[in-house]
């Protein structure tokens, strides 16, 4: 789904007008390889389709976030085509482009599959050799319901109670030192324990009582029940989510945009955490934070150009992030945030709180979380 948009910024060097020319040249039969050389467009052949101009529709409606929709041009051996391709800009949901590999498509798939396994009657009892655990459901607190839903979500339970955790794979929650976090605290709480280690990942089990014998314990933690009012308990998982999700975009862009390679996630966490939660408590998105921290490593990443010296780096980043954020108050500057990259994807947690929980989908995101 992402190559829909990846490419839709090559064109933005020229006027709308030179754009829809360039479409009706296009359409008309006009080599790909004349029309790229005459609007010096970055893009190979194969994929110039891709950087056609996205247009929105009144007709087609995002089934999850209540938008218009786009429709995406065809490629000229497709045109004119009765069946149309749509994509929604926020959440990425397809329509006519095969199956959709959008996060929510892909939620409901797991959801149907497991509401089937349920209806299968595979509520009988397991072979004798399965853990069951000490632990009753109803004795976790809601944060630990949370995480460990999300892991179950990212590394599905055996029949034996046992899920593996391959090593580097962190997708259940937004950056790496989240995700450790998180799988110590279940340790510690004794939800969760280790019971193997290999060069492929860690296996562990599951110490809750009966999960393994009925799935609607199972289904409960993969889906909870929607609580729309927004509390301090949920707040504290939102706002870890939002800070994370920070980081792990401060380091993304520190390394990949301006080869920041001094910068590591715990060293962002130790200096920034405070901070970044400060500005999201003072009415900011997270959309709008990233814009916080884009601005600032670019306004670094100049300075330090003919320096060639990292000393202090962390320090002069704090400043030009809180610098940046003081002028945006006082001034009330309108900020446009900034999107995820596209090696990143919402997590395991933020779907489970921002699509079950909550029910706002990609608000979490785009809007400014308060009570």
């Amino acid at each position: 789904m992402y190559k829909y948009l990846k490419y839709r910024n090559r064109m933005n060097h020229l006027s709308k007008q030179e754009q829809w020319k360039l479409i009706c040249e296009y359409y008309k039969g006009t080599h790909v390889k004349d029309l790229i050389e005459k609007y010096k467009i970055d893009i190979s052949i194969s994929n110039f389709y891709l950087t056609l101009r996205l247009i929105e529709t009144a007709t087609q409606i995002c089934p999850y976030c209540k938008i218009n929709m786009f429709c995406i041009p065809p490629t000229k051996t497709g045109y004119p085509s009765s069946i149309k391709k749509y994509i929604c800009k926020t959440c990425k949901h397809t329509v006519n482009c095969g199956e959709c590999q959008c996060h929510n498509c892909f939620d409901s798939r797991q959801k149907i599959a497991l509401e089937k396994r349920l209806n299968e009657n595979l509520h009988q009892e397991y072979q004798a050799d399965v853990h069951n655990g000490l632990i009753s459901i109803d004795e976790l607190s809601f944060k630990e319901k949370i995480y460990l839903g999300a892991m179950l979500r990212e590394f599905p339970l055996t029949k034996k109670c046992i899920f593996r955790m391959p090593k580097g794979i962190t997708n259940f929650a937004p950056s790496r030192v989240y995700s450790q976090y998180i799988v110590s605290f279940l340790i510690n709480k004794g939800v969760v324990f280790q019971i193997e280690t290999s060069e492929i990942g860690v296996k562990f089990a599951v110490n809750l009582k009966d999960i393994c014998r009925n799935n609607r314990i199972l289904y409960n933690l993969l889906y909870p029940e929607k609580n729309i009012e927004l509390n301090l308990e949920i707040l504290e998982i939102v706002r870890e989510i939002q800070v994370y999700e920070a980081i792990e975009y401060f380091s993304l862009i520190a390394i990949n945009k301006f080869s920041l390679e001094f910068v590591s996630q715990n060293e962002v966490t130790e200096h920034f955490y405070e901070l970044f939660v400060h500005i999201l408590e003072n009415n900011y998105a997270t959309t709008q934070l990233f814009y916080f921290i884009y601005s600032a490593l670019r306004n670094y990443s100049a300075e330090s150009a003919c320096s060639q010296t990292n000393l202090n780096a962390y320090s002069k980043i704090y400043n030009n992030i809180l610098n940046l954020y003081k002028k945006a108050q006082q001034n009330n500057w309108q900020i446009n945030g900034y999107g995820r990259q596209y090696i990143t994807k919402p997590s395991a947690l933020y779907k489970i709180m921002a699509f079950d929980i909550l029910d706002i989908g990609e608000d979490l995101f785009q809007s400014d979380i308060v009570i």
